[in-house]
C-alpha cells in the first residue's frame, strides 16, 4: 500500500474493480472524461470476486418490465463495446427458464410472469412442454412443469470483458489502482480515506463494492 502513488485529487473516483466499476471508468475514458481512479482493495479479478470466471449469465427474460428493458439497452452497450474491441465479449446459446407454471414470482421471477413481459416487449422465445424440454436438454422435468426458451439469451466473457475495460481506461490515461482498500467516505468533505493514511478528494464518486 505505500508503494502506491495515489493523486490528492481526481474529478471521479469509483470504488470497486469488479465488472460494474470497470465498465463505469471505460464509459467515461471513452466519453473523454479525465482524472478518473479506481479503487479496488484485491487484484483485478481476483477469486472472492463476483466478477471472477469464465463467463456470467445475460438474458433479457425477466418477469418485471423494468429489468427487461434495462436488460434491452444493456444489450444494445455489449454490442457497442464489441464493435469498438473487435472481438466478441458474449457467448450466445440461449437461456431456459423451467418449472411449475404458477403466478407466485420467486427471487427469478416466474414462468407466467416472464411470458407476459416478453410477449409485451416482442422478444422472441419458445414455449416448452415438459416433454419438448426432455427432447432437446439432458434433463427430465416433472410432467406438469414447463418452460421458456431465450434463444438470443448467453454468457458474458468475464475474463474478456474485463481485459477490454482496463485497455480502454489505461488508454485514455485513467488509473486502476489495485490493493487500494478504502477505510471511510467522508462525505462532508468529498474525499476518501484510504488504509495506509492517504487520502483522496473527489468531485465525483461511484461505489460499485
Amino acid at each position: 500500500m505505500n508503494n502506491i502513488n495515489i493523486p490528492e485529487n481526481v474529478d471521479v473516483a469509483i470504488i470497486g474493480g469488479g465488472m460494474a466499476g470497470l465498465s463505469a471508468a471505460a464509459s467515461l475514458s471513452q466519453m473523454g472524461v479525465k482524472n478518473v481512479a479506481v479503487f479496488e482493495s484485491e487484484k483485478l479479478a481476483h477469486c472472492d470476486g463476483s466478477s471472477f470466471g469464465e463467463s456470467r449469465m445475460y438474458r433479457e427474460m425477466y418477469s418485471d418490465p423494468v429489468l427487461c428493458k434495462l436488460a434491452k439497452e444493456s444489450n444494445k452497450l455489449w454490442a457497442e463495446q464489441e464493435s469498438v474491441s473487435k472481438y466478441s465479449l458474449r457467448k450466445e446459446h440461449g437461456l431456459l427458464f423451467y418449472g411449475e407454471s404458477w403466478d407466485e414470482e420467486t427471487i427469478e421471477g416466474s414462468i407466467p410472469g416472464a411470458q407476459k413481459v416478453m410477449d409485451e416487449q416482442n422478444i422472441p422465445y419458445e414455449f416448452l412442454t415438459s416433454e419438448k424440454i426432455s427432447e432437446r436438454f439432458p434433463i427430465k422435468p416433472k410432467d406438469h412443469f414447463v418452460g421458456l426458451f431465450e434463444p438470443s439469451a448467453g454468457a458474458i466473457l468475464s475474463n474478456k470483458a474485463i481485459e477490454n475495460w482496463i485497455q480502454i481506461i489505461r488508454n485514455n490515461g485513467n488509473q486502476i489502482y489495485e490493493g487500494c482498500r478504502i477505510k471511510r467516505i467522508d462525505d462532508k468533505n468529498d474525499s476518501l480515506e484510504i488504509i495506509g493514511n492517504q487520502s483522496v478528494s473527489f468531485d465525483q464518486l461511484i461505489v460499485a463494492s
